[in-house]
């Protein structure tokens, strides 16, 4: 299932099965961001940083744009490796957003995580990954931005060998 979705752009969130409602509300409640913006799934291990491909955000009427973020830190279920990441959103302005994962903050995480960030209209935005890992196993991730309006591309599609 994480394959298939991760290479046509979608999310596969795993849950524990007493949070299986809560899961099913997360993803449902996403849908109000539905015109995909962007779709990377980097493959890391261990710990490291990564920098990512950028984004280019549509030129609406606002001057920021809500853009829903959502994170699955692995392709499988429970997070046993997972430790944290941060993701750096930064503009052509200078303006840097991070977004950080944290698994010590969570009492349960099941591996997904969400945040709405508010970025500037038809800008360049450069992506950076920073991640850690307690094992050297290969992780797969997802990482989707989407809004709520409709745009003119689509992100490309990322398949696995």
């Amino acid at each position: 299932m994480y394959r298939i979705s991760s290479e046509t752009n979608g999310i596969c969130v795993f849950s524990y099965q007493n949070e299986f409602d809560d899961a099913v509300d997360f993803c449902t409640n996403g849908i109000q961001n539905e015109y995909l913006l962007y779709a990377y799934n980097p493959f890391v291990s261990g710990q490291g940083s990564l920098q990512l491909p950028s984004l280019h955000t549509p030129s609406y009427f606002y001057q920021k744009i809500p853009v829903a973020v959502e994170i699955t830190v692995q392709d499988h279920g429970e997070p046993y490796d997972f430790r944290a990441l941060n993701l750096t959103v930064t503009a052509t302005n200078g303006e840097v957003l991070t977004i950080i994962v944290d698994r010590s903050r969570f009492v349960q995480f099941n591996g997904y995580f969400d945040e709405i960030l508010g970025l500037g209209r038809d800008q360049d935005f450069e992506l950076a990954l920073d991640y850690n890992y307690s094992s050297a196993n290969m992780e797969a991730l997802e990482i989707r931005m989407s809004v709520n309006q409709p745009i003119s591309t689509w992100p490309p599609y990322t398949y696995f060998n």
